[in-house]
């Protein structure tokens, strides 16, 4: 799976004024490739949003009457260009730059292409992405396992500490990285009510192997037909779920009192889903043991 940078936008006002393309002349700001290129000395306007490079390139390419053409690598990334009378080669190389692709020559035109070093880099970026999301998700579920253990879970307890937060958050005493704390807190308490203390204690129990496979898949699955649940937190799983429906439906306790929650007896089968997203989302099926799923 690729890694798709995000779109740029060229704005006239950024442009060096050094970006004009005399004949045999050396120019700041344009790649090597382009230079003695008459052709692209050609000034240009553009408006593109958010379209493919092969359709930007294409329409570049009608202006200029120079062959541009990308590649599998680089054709679907997606650029917003706004410019106005200026070099074409100048778009050309701040493309490329902004991208991390390199243009090579092509019969009498220029092909756009990524690099083994590019993709390398890519690959490095993606995976300094991937770990930077997975110690951001880390660090919520152990604050929402945190949260969990102090009773918080109990939506009265919740509620009554919501409102804490909030009062807190009014102080114009606090410091901006107390506010951000204060926020994290009550984004924290509201993943509780998902219920996120089972998320937070199945995505902690994670080891470096299931870690690993988080990273490089996306996704994992976990199943206590293969012991890659253990039976402790497929118990979680079905009291989770049992708490969700058994909240949904009308009960005769006290204000602030949780419904009960009914547990089936005997073993049971669990199977979840952890997918990495922008968060860490699970999703749990199960089913007494011996029943397929």
């Amino acid at each position: 799976m690729r890694y798709r940078l995000a779109a740029i936008c060229l704005f006239a006002l950024a442009w060096p004024p050094s970006a004009a393309l005399p004949c045999g002349q050396e120019a700041d700001g344009i790649a090597p490739i382009f230079r003695g290129d008459e052709r692209l000395s050609a000034r240009v306007t553009l408006s593109e949003k958010n379209r493919p490079l092969s359709e930007v390139v294409s329409g570049l390419a009608l202006k200029v009457g120079v062959s541009l053409t990308t590649t599998r690598d680089t054709r679907d990334d997606r650029a917003t260009l706004f410019v106005r009378e200026r070099p074409a080669a100048g778009i050309l190389t701040l493309v490329s730059e902004q991208f991390d692709f390199e243009w090579v020559r092509r019969a009498d035109g220029y092909e756009l292409r990524q690099s083994e070093a590019g993709k390398r880099r890519e690959q490095a970026r993606r995976a300094a992405d991937v770990a930077a999301q997975l110690a951001n998700i880390r660090k919520r579920m152990a604050l929402i396992s945190r949260l969990a253990a102090r009773g918080y879970a109990r939506p009265d307890r919740r509620a009554a500490r919501e409102r804490e937060l909030d009062e807190m958050a009014r102080d114009p005493t606090r410091s901006p990285e107390e506010k951000v704390q204060i926020a994290e807190e009550k984004a924290a308490l509201a993943d509780l009510s998902e219920p996120g203390a089972i998320v937070a204690a199945v995505f902690t129990s994670l080891g470096p192997i299931e870690g690993a496979r988080l990273r490089s898949r996306g996704e994992l699955q976990l199943s206590t037909a293969d012991a890659t649940l253990p039976d402790p937190l497929a118990e979680q799983v079905h009291a989770a779920v049992g708490e969700n429906l058994a909240r949904a439906q009308p009960h005769n306790g006290g204000p602030g009192e949780p419904p009960p929650v009914v547990v089936p007896a005997g073993p049971l089968r669990a199977d979840i889903l952890v997918r990495l997203g922008d968060a860490a989302t699970i999703t749990p099926t199960f089913a007494p043991r011996g029943n397929r799923l």
